[in-house]
């Protein structure tokens, strides 16, 4: 295959395997997704639609008995579990988020939940 049918090959590979957010097993984060800008917005987006109510196993927001021997083994366990994935939750609540956009709401939920 000539050189610049090559490159027209992988340009649409690469185009392709962005588009559907994939790139070698790498998760791409969508340029047009706005990122939270604070924990209680991350917790709406994203969190919310498991930890308000208790689905699939996460701890209820204000269920201080649930929430009180996760907090007791500190914010980085937390932060480390919430990016990782834990029990039924995929790693980062399911979303692309950045470290420090998880540790925001991380951080919110611990304060609803003293």
């Amino acid at each position: 295959m000539k050189s610049s049918a090559m490159r027209t090959l992988f340009s649409a590979t690469v185009v392709l395997g962005a588009a559907c957010g994939v790139l070698g097993g790498v998760v791409i984060a969508s340029a047009a997704e706005e990122l939270p800008t604070s924990g209680k917005e991350a917790y709406e987006r994203g969190c919310a639609s498991c930890h308000a109510a208790g689905a699939n196993g996460a701890p209820a927001v204000g269920d201080h008995a649930a929430w009180g021997m996760r907090i007791a083994q500190g914010r980085m366990t937390l932060y480390r579990r919430t990016i990782a994935g834990k029990g039924g939750m995929p790693a980062r609540g399911g979303t692309q988020w950045p470290d420090a956009t998880i540790r925001l709401a991380v951080d919110y939920m611990v304060s609803l939940n003293k």
